[in-house]
């Protein structure tokens, strides 16, 4: 009987192993240039030499973005067809289209989506050009810890005369004062001149 339950326990232990997907996915610089691949929730560094091995594929799922460091745009992004491919994926400078994923095994370029139109996402914020800062960005290699956001300037409050009437000896002047989105009235009595 022990002999059975443990024959048991090996046969559905092989079951278990082939029933997962453990596909691999190699991606190469063609000029040992290292970039990245980010997923919905993870962040894939290349080794300095320009490689990276994915595996197993079954926690990756959905669109992946490759980009380089220190650019502030990402090169593409790319989908996996399926968590079960073994294969090896070159990443190559093609004339006229840029950053593209070669095949080796298929020799074909894969199917990539280009982002949108690059933007500067400095827009609105201020340079430091301070030596200390510059110094700094040389030495993480970023330029994007230059910027910053300028601090917001409170809006001037503003001042209004909403009715100006006549009572008993004095001037009722009414003003609506506006700032930071509350407003509030202010009278005034002014007495007349005899």
């Amino acid at each position: 009987m022990r002999s059975f339950f443990l024959f048991l326990f090996g046969l559905l232990g092989v079951l278990a192993v082939e029933a997962q997907e453990s596909g691999y996915l190699y991606i190469e610089s063609e000029t040992g240039q290292p970039f990245y691949v980010r997923s919905k929730d993870s962040l894939y560094l290349s080794a300095p030499e320009g490689f990276l091995i994915l595996a197993p594929l079954t926690g990756i799922k959905g669109d992946l973005v490759l980009g380089f460091p220190g650019q502030a745009a990402a090169a593409f992004v790319f989908t996996i067809p399926n968590s079960g491919i073994e294969t090896g994926w070159l990443l190559r400078r093609v004339n006229g289209e840029g950053w593209r994923l070669y095949d080796y095994r298929l020799d074909e370029l894969v199917n990539i989506r280009r982002l949108g139109r690059a933007e500067n996402r400095f827009t609105g914020m201020q340079k430091r050009t301070d030596a200390f800062a510059l110094q700094l960005s040389k030495v993480v290699n970023d330029t994007a810890i230059l910027y910053s956001r300028p601090a917001p300037v409170p809006a001037a409050p503003s001042i209004q005369m909403v009715s100006q009437m006549e009572k008993d000896g004095f001037w009722v002047l009414v003003y609506e004062i506006t700032e930071n989105g509350r407003v509030e009235r202010v009278e005034i009595e002014i007495p007349k001149e005899k």
